[in-house]
């Protein structure tokens, strides 16, 4: 193993059968557009609370032929420090484990440590990150994908790699090229965009199980041309790789500041209370976990790991109306009526007794300055 008084390098883990990959989603490049929303949905899980990623991840083991997960082709994706990870499963073989199996086993295994062999884990009959590397190790003529189950919180996270080619007539060099290029662009946009360190890029030769290093920038950028990746051809991607250009910060806000800056505030305050009501019964955190009142104020709004502005707008929209539909309400009357279609309309103009189906769907946010 390694010293816990050093942070230990990337072929340390790797020796040590402590280094673990997840692959991800490439990203979407095209000649004037790029699209890295896979992995800003992977950043955010990093950076959230204990890093709760679900994640279907595998052991790397040095000098043995262990394959990542390809599906889509998927091609590069993140190292991990298994040490600084939560670890919950251990499996020789991709296991084919769905949300529901993996937050159970989460749950039942919170205490249990499964980097090496304890009496809990005996007990169990659970496998640990110790015995699965021994089984590779062993075994001479390769390996079958296994899976690792864990959340990876940004601490444990140690680098990226590209699964490198192996180079033939049949290769498809341009796109190899233009994947390590991708990779590099992951690489700067994680730093700019979520605070992470810039993470070490690494060629991972999944055959002979090394690593090896990533190329210069003016090396790739020379074998990218030698096969036809350049800034004519892809604006879009050379924009963004150019260190004038900077990514925007990643800079979440919660529900409770995301209703504060709602306008018109006299129209929100009056539903308020149905909103989070509202909320409560239909928002499900990506983490299941119980949500009051309070607590779901401090849940952030966001797409991917919290609550989606489109659901607060719809839930605000369809309170609005139930409100203005109720006769018995005394927070309603014709004045406010005609406010509120005055700013819920695109200029035309309605009796106080008529609906038309475009007020009913047009969204609150549209009332937002």
């Amino acid at each position: 193993m390694y010293s816990k008084e050093s942070k230990p390098t990337i072929g340390t883990l790797f020796k040590a059968n402590r280094l673990i990959a997840k692959t991800v989603n490439r990203i979407i490049v095209e000649p004037d557009n790029v699209s890295l929303t896979d992995w800003a949905t992977e950043a955010k899980l990093f950076i959230s609370k204990d890093g709760n990623c679900l994640s279907s991840t595998t052991l790397l083991v040095y000098q043995k032929y262990v394959p990542t997960y390809s599906c889509g082709g998927r091609r590069y994706g993140v190292l991990i420090n298994a040490e600084e990870a939560y670890v919950y499963d251990v499996n020789t073989k991709d296991a084919n484990t769905n949300r529901i199996d993996k937050l159970k086993k989460r749950d039942e295994r919170k205490e249990i440590k499964l980097q090496s062999k304890s009496a809990e884990t005996t007990r169990l009959n659970l496998k640990t990150l110790d015995e699965l590397g021994k089984e590779i190790q062993e075994t001479e003529n390769g390996f079958e994908m296994n899976e690792v189950l864990l959340d990876a919180p940004k601490d444990s996270l140690v680098g990226l790699f590209v699964r490198a080619i192996e180079f033939s007539p049949k290769a498809d060099l341009k796109d190899y090229y233009l994947s390590l290029l991708e990779m590099m662009l992951i690489q700067k946009y994680l730093n700019e965009a979520f605070d992470l360190p810039l993470l070490k890029i690494c060629l991972y030769y999944e055959r002979e199980g090394k690593l090896g290093n990533f190329p210069s920038q003016d090396e790739l950028f020379t074998q990218a041309r030698a096969h036809g990746i350049n800034n004519r051809n892809y604006p879009a991607l050379f924009e963004r790789l150019s260190s004038n250009y900077v990514f925007p910060k990643y800079n979440p806000i919660t529900l409770k500041d995301f209703l504060a800056r709602y306008e018109p505030q006299e129209v929100l305050d009056k539903v308020r209370e149905q909103v989070i009501k509202s909320l409560i019964a239909n928002y499900k955190p990506f983490v299941p976990r119980e949500i009051d009142a309070t607590t779901i104020l401090n849940e952030l709004v966001d797409l991917a790991v919290g609550i989606n502005p489109g659901l607060i707008d719809e839930t605000i929209n369809l309170c609005v109306f139930a409100t203005l539909k109720d006769p018995s309400s005394q927070k309603t009357n014709v004045l406010e009526q005609r406010e509120y279609l005055f700013f819920s309309t695109t200029g035309e103009s309605l009796s106080p007794n008529t609906t038309a189906e475009d007020d009913i769907i047009t969204p609150f946010y549209e009332f937002k300055k």
